[in-house]
């Protein structure tokens, strides 16, 4: 590597998705229909999820699957999210925030948060008791560091130190100006601190039931029936309506995730209107040639992308192993500097 080497791995999860827009009761991207069996353990209007993948790692820092992040965040709130194009990060818990880079090379990012998000879950979910602050934030964070071995650990990588400044404050310091450090915050649930303190360390990477999770997210876990349905409700007191208005205002009651062991059988669902979107992500030609076929409602179709994991590589060969003639590379790419306007840039 006799300049610089800019590798580049990237995971990509396309998803195809198709949409039942007869009785639409929500605007633009939420589409519904009354419930079309017996899952529901609610009155109300229900979003019916076709989908293939069976929900099964609940706990919100060992998750794995796509359902498994699914689940977290329907239930979990994180700092930040990315926007519905996948073009930002904006704010989620975060109202603003402010990076702060001092004479050593290290950096600070400051986060303030909503005053107006709670814990709670079915057991009592107007419950107002257990409001979200940065202590929750911090504790959050200090345990994953302290914990190897969860999903979240490469998120926090080169994090030195998290610290609540205020009650809706905390600051996140890192060894050097990082520059995805808000790209990687977007993934993280926050946790509550009250209900994590009373489990013992042993057990926070071991398995939970989703009935024992509590959340700040739009919804809560209702119930389900193991390998045929899941129901999450929609929370009351979702800080995501009171900050942000109508762009994430939600005015149904509920969303059930049907489970599909064959795409034809969900292709089928899909066509007569049983359930209201269906994910056919890995069955192409369902999607493309079934799905819509002979139904007597309005499908539309559609393929998304989801963003890549992108890692770069600058001078990848460590300096202890250079010499004058092998691995020297060009010396402005050691300057820090150059390499986060690189990143910026990509």
């Amino acid at each position: 590597m006799d300049t610089s080497a800019t590798s580049r791995a990237v995971r990509m999860l396309a998803v195809t998705a198709a949409v039942f827009l007869a009785f639409s009761m929500v605007p633009t991207s939420l589409f519904v229909s009354g419930p079309a069996g017996e899952a529901s353990a609610q009155d109300g209007t229900i979003v019916r999820v076709g989908f293939q993948q069976d929900f099964s790692n609940w706990n919100p820092l060992a998750i794995e699957m796509v359902s498994d992040y699914v689940a977290c965040y329907l239930i979990y709130s994180v700092l930040f999210q990315y926007d519905e194009d996948w073009d930002a990060v904006v704010g989620d818990l975060a109202t603003d925030w402010y990076q702060v880079v001092h004479a050593g090379g290290n950096m600070t990012t400051v986060v303030n948060i909503t005053e107006n998000a709670y814990f709670r879950n079915a057991a009592d979910p107007t419950n107002m008791d257990h409001q979200l602050t940065a202590y929750d934030v911090e504790f959050t964070y200090e345990l994953i560091l302290t914990h190897p071995g969860g999903t979240w650990d490469y998120y926090l990588y080169d994090v030195t130190g998290v610290n609540a400044t205020g009650e809706f404050q905390v600051s996140i310091d890192t060894s050097y100006t990082k520059a995805t450090v808000i790209d990687d915050l977007v993934w993280i649930p926050i946790l509550p601190m009250y209900q994590w303190t009373e489990i013992l360390e042993s057990q926070y990477l071991k398995a939970m039931t989703p009935e024992s999770l509590i959340g700040s997210g739009p919804f809560y876990f209702d119930s389900m029936v193991k390998n045929s349905w899941y129901e999450f409700a929609t929370a009351p007191n979702y800080h995501g309506a009171t900050d942000y208005g109508e762009a994430r205002d939600i005015d149904f009651d509920g969303i059930i995730y049907q489970i599909f062991t064959e795409p034809s059988a969900m292709v089928i669902a899909m066509n007569d209107g049983a359930v209201d979107t269906a994910v056919f992500s890995g069955n192409a030609n369902n999607f493309k040639n079934e799905v819509g076929v002979g139904s007597i409602y309005d499908v539309t179709k559609a393929v998304c992308q989801e963003m890549g994991i992108i890692d770069i590589a600058i001078n990848a060969i460590p300096v202890e192993f250079r010499t004058t003639t092998y691995g020297n590379g060009n010396p402005l790419l050691l300057d820090p500097a150059v390499r986060l306007a690189i990143a910026m840039t990509l």
